[in-house]
Parts: C-alpha cells; structure tokens; sequence
C-alpha cells in the first residue's frame, strides 16, 4: 500500500509537476497570445495608418498634377503678358510718332493761318490804296474836265490790271486756306 500511496504520491506530484507545466505552458501562450493580438491591433493601427498616408500621397500627387497645371497656365499667362507688353510699348512709340506728326501738322496750320491772316492784310491795304487813287483820280478828273475822257479809259485799264491782280491774290489766297486746313485735316 505504501507502494500504492508513494506510486500515487509519486503521481499525485507528477500530475501536479505536469499540470503547472501546463499552467506555465499555459501562461506562457497565453502570454504569446495577448502579444500577437497586441502585434495584430499595432498592425492594424500601421495599415491604417499606411492607408492613409496612401491616400494623402494620392492626394499630394493629385495636388502636384494641378500645381504642374496651373504652372502651365502661370507660364502662358507670363508669355501672354510679354506680348501685350511689347504691343503696349509698340502702342506707346506709335501714339509718340502720331503725336509728332500732329504738332508738326499744328505748326504748319499755325504758320499758313499766320501767312493767311498777313495776306489778307495787304489784301485790305491794297483795296483801300485802290480806293483811295481812285478818288483821287476822280478828284484830278472832276478838276480838268478835259482828261475825263482820257482819264476814264486809263483808269478804267488801271482799275482792270488791280482788279484782276486782287482776284488773282484772292484764289491764291483762297488755294493756301483751303491747303492750310487740308494739313490740318491729316
């Protein structure tokens, strides 16, 4: 019986070695297990991180191709910008020329109206001189009636020779007004 008790004893403390060598085995893989699901949710928080870093790279990229767009755009925008420039400035030389010109033709009007204004001047002396001869002439005339005939005919042909020397004077003077503002027309 002793045998039988130390036989069972001897089990009894094998059982008992055995069991905590499963407890411990048992505690061991559980331990194993709770790093695992430690290391599966660490996984998961990583590939959801991943995921979305995935997604703001896709994003990033997306962005990149706009920015590579718009940068197309900012380029033709630049180049348009340098063509309007040179047409500005080209503007800008062509109004100067324009403006030139414009005085120059401002001047010349100012000279011909000048010379317009002179003529018609001497053109009113020459009329009142006339005049003035003229009744003179008449005077002398009315003095001696002996030179009326004479006198007629003389001062008819000098009254003819000023006459057409005025109308002569006045489209002369007529072609220059009308050339004046013709330059002042262009």
């Amino acid at each position: 019986i002793n045998e039988i008790v130390a036989m069972r004893s001897s089990e009894s403390s094998l059982h008992e070695s055995q069991i905590k060598e499963l407890q411990a085995a048992a505690e061991q893989s559980k331990l194993k297990l709770m790093q695992a699901e430690a290391f599966q949710a660490e996984r998961d928080v990583l590939a959801a991180k991943v995921e979305t870093l995935q997604g703001e790279l896709d994003d990033v990229q997306a962005e990149r191709g706009q920015l590579e767009h718009y940068r197309g755009i900012r380029q033709e925008l630049e180049e348009s910008r340098g063509r309007l420039e040179d047409e500005l400035m080209a503007t800008a030389q062509l109004v100067t020329d324009l403006e030139l010109r414009l005085q120059a033709k401002e001047d010349n009007l100012f000279a011909a109206q000048e010379e317009i204004a002179e003529l018609e001047s001497q053109g009113a002396t020459a009329a009142k001189q006339l005049e003035l001869e003229f009744q003179q002439k008449l005077q002398a005339m009315e003095g001696n009636p002996q030179l009326w005939p004479l006198a007629a005919k003389d001062l008819e042909q000098s009254l003819r020779k000023e006459i057409d020397g005025l109308e002569k004077a006045a489209k002369q003077h007529q072609r220059d007004k009308e050339e004046a503002e013709y330059q002042r027309d262009r």
